[in-house]
């Protein structure tokens, strides 16, 4: 996958967020790693990679936008860091990227009709299993979506994508005792959406005579 050039909001971003991750510069310099490297780690975290930037607040189409960006930078930043370090590197620059978008505005994250097709093409799936899983899907994101930014970070790293704490920590450039109080934090905001959910669709089955 070749990275196109951003846009100059895009690389305004990528600068930021390069500099942001003065984390990285503090490993001593790997002279021996290449800008070629990331051509074979593109097809190994680029889809981890785009679905944190999704989860964070991005729309399919911005994920992948950041995706690469975050890509771009650690091109960028490869002989800083050390290898096997690269994904909490790549969260951390999307992260970045995502509070900065979470700045500039505040709206629902869209749900792409390619996503439902996507689905569709699961030959074990019937009918009402895709409608159901959509609709799982929408209620998660709607969730997410309530969410405050720094909370759903934790959130998403470490329920969703099973990041180990450490990992957050370096990713967020944080300490591994924020990120615990944040993810204990999010995980009551979380239940607390659930239950309001879950309330709320109990009332809408009361008056159409559910049970």
């Amino acid at each position: 996958m070749v990275i196109p050039k951003g846009t100059r909001r895009q690389e305004t971003d990528e600068r930021e967020a390069s500099d942001d991750r003065s984390g990285a510069a503090t490993h001593p310099p790997f002279p021996h790693r290449h800008p070629k490297e990331i051509q074979e780690l593109l097809p190994r975290h680029f889809e981890r990679v785009w679905r944190t930037a999704h989860r964070f607040g991005f729309d399919a189409r911005e994920a992948e936008e950041a995706a690469q960006q975050a890509f771009t930078v650690l091109a960028s930043r490869i002989r800083e860091i050390a290898p096997g370090r690269e994904v909490p590197f790549l969260v951390g620059v999307v992260a970045h990227l995502a509070a900065n978008a979470h700045r500039r505005r505040y709206r629902q994250r869209e749900i792409l009709a390619e996503e439902f097709i996507a689905q569709c093409h699961d030959p074990d799936a019937n009918p009402e299993e895709l409608v159901a899983r959509r609709h799982a899907r929408v209620q998660l994101e709607g969730i997410l979506n309530r969410l405050p930014q720094s909370h759903r970070e934790v959130f998403v790293l470490f329920e969703l994508e099973e990041m180990p704490m450490q990992e957050i920590a370096a990713a967020l450039s944080m300490p591994v005792g924020t990120v615990a109080t944040r993810l204990r934090r999010g995980r009551v905001l979380f239940q607390r959406e659930v239950n309001r959910l879950r309330s709320r669709q109990a009332t809408v089955d009361r008056m159409w005579g559910g049970e």
